[in-house]
């Protein structure tokens, strides 16, 4: 009679903590940071997934990018290598920000395919040009 009042206790403390863990489940996002496409506006924040200091704010139109510095609770204008020409009044550029390594930050000219990565050395943050492997075709 224990061990059936034993296995009956087991199996109610089995559901019951089943039923806990279905009702706490927990949301991972797998989501890449990227702009949206055209049409949604001139001005995006965007942030890193995995790494809260890898956060930008876009002008989607002219290419330019700012940093948000958590420390100081303000905005750094980021250099750009080589700046291309841009159309006038519309959408020019997107930025994609890897899930796995937030270092990987990219903007890209969606008209010319023209692209620059972030870098972040002691003293300077920037956008380098990259030699896309078309340009020499």
């Amino acid at each position: 009679m224990k061990r059936l009042f034993l296995l009956i206790a087991f199996a109610m403390c089995i559901s019951i903590c089943e039923v806990y863990a279905q009702s706490y489940s927990t949301y991972v996002s797998n989501s890449v940071p990227v702009s949206t496409e055209s049409n949604s506006g001139r001005y995006e924040f965007i942030q890193s997934t995995n790494n809260s200091s890898h956060a930008f704010l876009i002008d989607k139109y002219t290419g330019n990018v700012w940093r948000y510095k958590i420390l100081k609770k303000e905005f750094e204008r980021l250099e750009r290598e080589q700046p291309d020409s841009v159309l006038i009044d519309r959408i020019n550029y997107q930025m994609y920000i890897s899930a796995e390594n937030s270092s990987m930050c990219f903007l890209l000219n969606i008209h010319t395919g023209d692209m620059w990565r972030y870098t972040s050395n002691i003293g300077e943050n920037t956008f380098k040009k990259m030699e896309m492997p078309w340009k020499d075709e």
